[in-house]
């Protein structure tokens, strides 16, 4: 339970939209240690008052789990105890598990006299029972999409579900939200669709000039999986002709065992890992391209991935590898803050990392734009932007 003293911060804080209460729905207790969206929630939510909003989530089955909670806040909710009968029946009957959890959500949501429904999607069950939940109590809906909905799930049993349920959001919505501008203009594009874009959030101090003392080691934050494995192996590889190291936060990415130059590496607490990337030398981020993923085109073009924000407000070198079409190439040539290189040539990679280690007056012009193209994702430019789409009325 949060203590007294973090009652009184939390107090300090703003209420997220004030006179009301919002019920936030997900998947994964955003307290929990783990990346990408809770990640994201985490840090957005920290600028508000714990008293204005509930958070609703799924969570996973888990035999090892003894305790219920990673850590218990008021604020947090799970719809379905880790070992409760439906949180079982639902390995077999998931839309069973489904049902259940909208009904405690909407049970939730009245006794908090929540208006406001938000619901988040990286996965489909929680943005289904945010829709139900919001369609049942007539409450403002306001869905956060970290990833694209019919796009992500085309290659999957779920494709025909996905299009049903995206058109049941889309017409709900009071506004659509969006992780990136890359996933705003492609539907606008491909649906006509007016959304707006979140971006992830800073809430550290942004560095005034950039660490220009890092080690020789080529830092990977987080995973390697269906998104980006290729390219992640290309530059591996460069790196490796180069006699660098790469350090990967990942603790489960079995694609990665054979490699000789990777070194795990796993921080526990998050200003462990903000050290590591202030004092890292190149910082990676890839892509895989459409030709050599099962998933979506939509999907790897749009992604902006979680661990970008941390790269640039630590004013670090960045190579980024990825199509030339992809909105994460587009951000980076735009602003001159990282290396490029939107080919999968090994020279080409070779001499994108030699230009990064090489050329420090360049490299140093890059890392500077880096921290300013933080200001983006400062937590109170965010935050702001948060509570102003969410005090819209239907209709806006």
């Amino acid at each position: 339970m949060m203590s007294a003293e973090g009652k009184q911060q939390a107090s300090a804080r703003p209420a997220l939209v004030p006179g009301e209460h919002v019920l936030i729905i997900t998947q994964v207790n955003p307290y929990t240690p783990v990346g990408g969206v809770t990640v994201v929630m985490r840090n957005l939510l920290s600028a508000f008052d714990t008293r204005s909003y509930t958070i609703a989530y799924l969570g996973r089955f888990n035999l090892r789990q003894a305790p219920e909670e990673y850590e218990p806040r008021e604020e947090c909710y799970r719809l379905i105890p880790n070992f409760h009968p439906v949180q079982l029946l639902g390995a077999v009957f998931a839309r069973l598990k489904q049902r259940y959890a909208t009904w405690r959500a909407i049970r939730l949501a009245k006794a908090k006299g929540a208006g406001i429904v938000v619901g988040l999607y990286p996965t489909f069950a929680s943005l289904r029972i945010a829709t139900d939940v919001a369609e049942r109590l007539g409450a403002r809906y306001f869905p956060y999409l970290h990833d694209t909905v019919l796009e992500g799930l085309s290659h999957t049993a779920m494709a025909d579900d996905a299009a049903t349920l995206q058109q049941r959001v889309f017409s709900l919505a009071t506004k659509v939200m969006t992780m990136s501008e890359g996933m705003t203009d492609y539907y606008k594009d491909k649906y006509q669709l007016v959304s707006y874009p979140l971006e992830h959030s800073y809430p550290e101090a942004i560095e005034s000039q950039p660490e220009v003392t890092r080690t020789k080691t080529a830092f990977w934050g987080g995973e390697v999986y269906a998104i980006n494995d290729q390219s992640f192996s290309r530059v591996q590889q460069a790196l490796e002709k180069l006699d660098t190291n790469l350090e990967v936060t990942s603790l489960s990415s079995l694609r990665i065992e054979s490699a000789s130059n990777v070194v795990r590496n796993f921080y526990p607490s998050r200003d462990e890992y903000i050290q590591a990337v202030r004092h890292h030398g190149i910082l990676v981020l890839a892509i895989n391209w459409p030709d050599e993923s099962d998933v979506h085109e939509a999907e790897l073009s749009t992604i902006f991935p979680t661990k970008t924000v941390e790269y640039l407000a630590t004013g670090s070198p960045i190579l980024v590898h990825c199509p030339e079409h992809y909105f994460l190439a587009r951000f980076f040539r735009e602003r001159n803050c990282g290396v490029v290189v939107s080919s999968r040539d090994q020279e080409q990679l070779l001499e994108g990392i030699e230009r990064l280690q090489n050329n420090p007056a360049e490299t140093l012009e890059m890392q500077r734009n880096a921290l300013e193209a933080t200001s983006l994702f400062g937590i109170d430019r965010v935050a702001g932007t948060f509570q102003e789409y969410l005090k819209a009325e239907p209709g806006r």
